[in-house]
C-alpha cells in the first residue's frame, strides 16, 4: 500500500473559514486470502495467479461560516474516484458445471478446464451537503436544517475465461455461430449502475425543563437508480436495463434527561432505509426474483452516560431493540444436478438478492468505559451482547434449503469485547514512554442463513502490543499485532464449491516513526 494525504485550512475572515483536503492511495495484492481446511492450515490450491490492483482518489472541501447572530452554516462537498482490478481462480465452478464448461460437444468427452474471472470496476461519486443550524444563544429552542445530494456511478466488467477453449473447444460446437473477440472468453458482463439521491433533513430540540430535552428529526428523500447490463456467452451479448425511484421519509425522536451533573439518561427511536435493486437474467430460474425491494429498520435504544469518582471513570451503556423489515439477503443455490445431461436447472446457481419475509428482530445491549486507575495507568474498553437476532418469517430457497422463522441470523456474534490497558511514564526530562496492550474477542457465529448448509464459525481473540518513546517533536513506536498468531475464521465461504475460510493477518511486527516540524 502506498499513499499520500494532504489538507489545507485557512481563515477567510473572522466569520468564515475553509478546509480543502486530498487523498491518493494505491494498493496491490497477490495471493489468496482464504485457505481450504481439507488441505491443511493456510493451504490453498489455485490454477490462476490471484492478483488485485486498487487506486483511490478523493478531493473534499468544507466551508464554515456565520449568518450573523442567528445561525451557522456549513458546506461539505467531495469528489471520489476508484479504479479496481481483480483476478481470481474459478476452476471449481467450471469443474462443478462440467457439462457447460468442460464438455466437448464434438467428441462428447470432458476435458480439463481451468477457469478464471476478472473484475474491472470504476466508481465515481459526487456529494454535496449544506447545513444551517441555530447558534447557541441560551434559547430553549435549537434547530438544524440541511440539503444533501449524491450522484454515484459504478461501471464494472466481469470477464470469465477458459484458456483451453482456444485449442480444445474453440467454439466449434454449441457456439459455432458466435465469434468472440477473444476465443478464450466464455462469458462477459458489461454493466453500469447509477444512483442519485436528493434529501432534505432537519431536527428541532426543545428544553422542556433545565434537565429534560426533546428532539424530533426527519429526512425526506428521493432515490433513483438505473442499471444497464450487457452480458452473454461467446461474445453474443444480451442487453438488459432496469431501474426504479422511491420517495420516502424517515423519522427520529429522542428524550434526554440530565439527572445529575454526572448522569445523563436518554431514549431514542429512529428509522433507517436502504435502496432496492434488481437481479440479472430476469425469469431465468424458478423462484428467482426479478427485483428486490428497499428495506427499512425501526431502532429503539435506551441508555445512560455516566461519570464517577471525580471523572476518573466514564461508563456508558444502552439496551437496544431493532425491527428490520423486508431485510435484503443474498443467496446462491447449487443444489441442482450439475452433471445431468441436459443440466438440471431447477435451481438458481447465479447469486441473487431478495427480501426476507417478515424481516428480522434484534435485541441486545452495549457498553463502553474509560477508567484512569492512576496518573499513569488507564484502561478502556467496550462490549456488545446480542441476545436475539432472528428471522421473523420463513425463508425458502429450494427443497431442503430454507430457514424457518426463528432462525438465528448469520454473521452476528452473540458477544464481542475489547479492552486496552495503557501505562505512561517519564523516562527523562522531556522524554516520555508508554506501553499498551489491546485485547479483542469475537464470539462464534453462523456463516449463512439457510440451515442445511451453514457452518458455525469459531470464536477468536486477537492481542496487540505497543511500546513507544518520544517528546514534543518526535515519537517512535514498536508494535506487534496478533501476538499469538491467531488464525481467525473471519468467514467460512461455502459459495466456491469448497469450504474456504477467510482469515485474518498473521503476526505482524513493525516500527512507526512520527515527527513534527513546527
Amino acid at each position: 500500500t502506498m499513499g499520500v494525504r494532504a489538507a489545507l485550512g485557512f481563515d477567510i475572515n473572522d466569520d468564515w473559514s475553509a478546509t480543502i483536503s486530498a487523498l491518493y492511495q494505491e494498493q496491490d495484492g497477490n495471493g489468496a486470502s482464504a485457505y481450504d481446511p481439507t488441505l491443511g492450515t493456510l493451504e490453498a490450491v489455485r490454477f490462476t495467479p490471484e492478483t488485485s490492483e486498487d487506486e483511490i482518489f478523493q478531493f473534499a472541501a468544507v466551508i464554515e461560516g456565520s449568518l450573523g447572530d442567528v445561525a451557522d452554516i456549513v458546506y461539505a462537498g467531495s469528489y471520489f474516484k476508484r479504479d479496481f482490478f481483480e483476478r481470481n481462480d474459478y476452476t471449481l465452478y467450471s469443474d462443478t458445471w462440467a457439462a457447460y464448461y468442460a464438455y466437448d460437444p464434438v467428441s462428447y468427452t470432458y476435458f480439463s478446464a481451468p477457469m478464471d474471472y476478472t473484475d474491472t470496476s470504476e466508481w465515481t461519486r459526487n456529494t454535496h451537503e449544506i447545513r444551517i443550524s441555530s447558534q447557541d444563544n441560551g434559547s430553549k429552542l435549537s434547530w438544524l436544517v440541511g440539503l444533501f445530494y449524491d450522484d454515484t456511478e459504478h461501471k464494472y466488467d466481469y470477464l470469465y475465461t477458459v484458456p483451453t477453449l482456444t485449442t480444445t473447444w474453440g467454439f466449434t460446437g454449441l457456439f459455432a455461430s458466435k465469434t468472440p473477440v477473444d476465443p478464450t472468453v466464455w462469458w462477459e458482463s458489461l454493466n453500469v449502475r447509477k444512483d442519485e439521491q436528493l434529501a432534505l433533513f432537519g431536527e428541532v430540540s426543545y428544553d422542556i425543563t433545565d434537565q429534560l430535552t426533546a428532539t424530533v428529526g426527519a429526512r425526506t428523500f428521493k432515490n433513483e437508480y438505473s442499471v444497464s447490463l450487457n452480458h452473454g456467452y461467446g461474445g453474443a451479448f444480451q442487453p438488459e436495463a432496469g431501474g426504479d425511484d422511491e420517495q420516502d421519509t424517515v423519522w427520529k425522536a429522542s428524550l434526554s434527561y440530565q439527572a445529575t451533573e454526572d448522569v445523563l439518561l436518554w431514549f431514542t427511536w429512529s428509522q433507517g432505509y436502504r435502496q432496492g435493486g434488481f437481479n440479472r437474467n430476469p425469469n431465468a430460474f424458478p423462484g428467482y426474483p426479478n427485483v428486490f425491494d428497499s428495506d427499512t429498520v425501526d431502532s429503539y435504544e435506551i441508555g445512560a452516560k455516566t461519570e464517577w469518582f471525580d471523572n476518573r471513570l466514564r461508563l456508558n451503556g444502552a439496551i437496544l431493540y431493532m425491527d428490520w423489515s423486508d431485510t435484503q439477503v443474498s443467496s446462491f443455490d447449487y443444489s441442482c444436478d450439475a452433471a445431468a445431461m441436459p443440466p438440471d436447472l431447477n435451481c438458481a446457481p447465479l447469486g441473487w438478492a431478495e427480501n426476507l419475509d417478515g424481516g428480522i428482530e434484534v435485541m441486545g445491549a452495549e457498553m463502553d468505559f474509560v477508567a484512569d486507575l492512576s496518573d499513569n495507568l488507564s484502561i478502556n474498553g467496550g462490549m456488545s451482547y446480542i441476545d436475539k437476532a432472528e428471522s421473523q418469517g420463513d425463508y425458502y430457497v429450494s427443497a431442503g434449503r430454507n430457514a424457518p422463522a426463528g432462525t438465528a441470523m448469520p454473521l452476528i456474534p452473540e458477544f464481542k469485547f475489547n479492552t486496552s490497558i495503557r501505562y505512561d511514564w517519564e523516562v527523562a526530562n522531556g522524554l516520555d514512554a508508554f506501553g499498551q496492550v489491546t485485547y479483542t474477542y469475537v464470539d462464534e457465529m453462523w456463516n449463512e442463513l439457510t440451515t442445511v448448509s451453514r457452518s458455525r464459525q469459531d470464536s477468536y481473540s486477537i492481542t496487540n502490543l505497543r511500546l513507544g518513546v518520544g517528546n514534543d517533536r518526535w515519537t517512535g513506536e514498536f508494535f506487534i499485532d496478533n501476538i499469538a498468531d491467531e488464525q481467525a475464521e473471519i468467514f467460512i465461504n461455502n459459495f466456491n464449491f469448497d469450504n474456504r475460510i477467510e482469515t485474518n493477518r498473521p503476526r505482524t511486527i513493525g516500527f512507526k516513526l512520527k515527527a513534527r516540524f513546527n
